[in-house]
Parts: C-alpha cells; sequence; structure tokens
C-alpha cells in the first residue's frame, strides 16, 4: 500500500493517479518514431525518383491473381472463368502450376464488356 492511500480512501482508478502512472522507458521514443518515419517517407521519394529516371513503370509490377480471385471480383464460376480464359479474352498466364490473372487484364475485361452495352 502506497503512502498517500489508507484503508479508509477507496482506490482511484483514473488514469492520473500514482498506481496507473507508467513512466515511458525511453522519453525520447515518440520523437525517434517521428524520425523513422520521415526518413521511410524520404526513402519511398527516392525509390519512386530512381525508378522514374530508369523508366520503371509501376503498373508492370501489377498484382497477379489466383483464379479464385478473378471468380470472386468478376463473382463468375468456375466454368466461365475457364471459358474467358480459353477464348483469349481475359489474358493470363501460366508460369508453374497455375494460371494468373494480371489485375489490368481484368479492368481492361470489364471496359470492353461495359462499351458492348447498349
Amino acid at each position: 500500500m502506497t503512502p498517500e492511500m489508507t484503508p479508509e480512501q477507496p482506490f482511484d482508478s483514473s488514469p492520473s493517479h500514482p498506481r496507473h502512472y507508467r513512466p515511458d522507458p525511453n522519453p525520447a521514443g515518440a520523437e525517434i518514431r517521428a524520425a523513422a518515419d520521415v526518413l521511410a517517407r524520404i526513402a519511398e521519394l527516392a525509390l519512386a525518383e530512381r525508378d522514374r529516371l530508369l523508366g520503371v513503370r509501376p503498373d508492370l509490377e501489377e498484382e497477379l491473381l489466383t483464379a479464385a480471385d478473378v471468380m470472386r471480383i468478376l463473382r463468375i464460376g468456375r466454368t466461365r472463368y475457364q471459358q474467358l480464359v480459353g477464348e483469349g479474352t481475359l489474358a493470363s498466364i501460366k508460369p508453374g502450376r497455375e494460371r494468373l490473372v494480371p489485375a489490368s487484364a481484368i479492368r481492361d475485361y470489364i471496359r470492353a464488356t461495359l462499351e458492348r452495352m447498349p
């Protein structure tokens, strides 16, 4: 029991109460985290500038989606998915055992479908 508390006094549960006070073990922690955030942003900007100067296109580093992802996004079944991929309407690649569809192919398919609508 602390000297400022006597058995007659009720326990104060407010955050300012001495029992709840937990000093920051690293008082400079907030400044270090802020500096780390700034450095991370500078690194991100430097990488983007490097890619721009080298002619790297960020859209080439796009996400490749699995069949399950494509079916969920387009709300179609496996038969319709296989039909779209088989007829070449939906571009895909097969780097290994699984066929993958670039996210841009889905955008192109949706755009083409909307253009055909009356």
